[in-house]
């Protein structure tokens, strides 16, 4: 597998299959499913690397444990790559660590973004009971798409992963955008199994509250 950037939009290219349909198509089913995303950050806590990602989020080493034995269990759901780890050079150990996970690209809803494509998604869960689980910078969109709102930390949100948890547990079944850094993919598999749909959007919806955070939110036509 390759990938590579277009320097032009920011968009990254892959050979890992895009999911963008697949989801819109799902979401307008009303059927549950679970979309984690794994990138440099996961990874980088997953082998123990001192520091924090570029949001600041610290790579904790209990949170590091947990994605690893995500990943470990083989998930039945839905699981991206994104193509930015695909061309680095630990991809050999993660193949070599995480043998037979059905990859596809991590990056597929921040494409449909980059293409314009994001509305088909905002009107694939229209009318539907939907939790927005992120930083205080995307409270507008509460009002917006009049989305429940779950605030964390914009740093090191991990510290609140029990309150998250618990906190979800007690809905009815919705469908949970999380904008949750590396907490979103051990909050996905611990509700596996659950009825709730769970989205990792990781800063995709950032541009959309005002806030770019990411080179290529510059370049977006909004």
């Amino acid at each position: 597998m390759k990938a590579y950037r277009d320097e032009t939009t920011g968009r990254w290219h892959s050979d890992l299959p895009d999911v963008f349909d697949l989801i819109c198509e799902k979401l307008r089913n009303g059927e549950p499913f679970k979309f984690a995303r794994y990138g440099d950050g996961e990874f980088n806590a997953i082998y123990g690397k001192q520091g924090a990602n570029c949001d600041g989020h610290e790579y904790f080493p209990d949170l590091g444990k947990r994605l690893r034995e995500a990943l470990e269990s083989k998930p039945n759901y839905i699981v991206g790559l994104q193509p930015l780890t695909l061309a680095s050079e630990r991809w050999p150990q993660i193949q070599k660590d995480f043998p037979d996970i059905q990859w596809v690209d991590a990056d597929s809803i921040h494409n449909a973004s980059i293409d314009g494509r994001l509305e088909e998604m905002f009107r694939a869960i229209c009318e539907q009971d939907v939790i927005l689980v992120g930083p205080a910078h995307l409270k507008p969109l509460q009002y917006k798409y009049e989305y429940d709102f779950m605030e964390i930390p914009s740093v090191n949100c991990w510290q609140q992963y029990e309150y998250v948890v618990h906190s979800l547990m007690d809905r009815k079944k919705a469908i949970v955008l999380l904008c949750a850094s590396m907490m979103s993919e051990v909050i996905i598999h611990d509700f596996k199994d659950s009825s709730h749909t769970f989205i990792d959007l990781g800063s995709v919806l950032d541009p959309y509250a005002g806030v770019k955070s990411r080179r290529y939110h510059h370049k977006l036509a909004l």
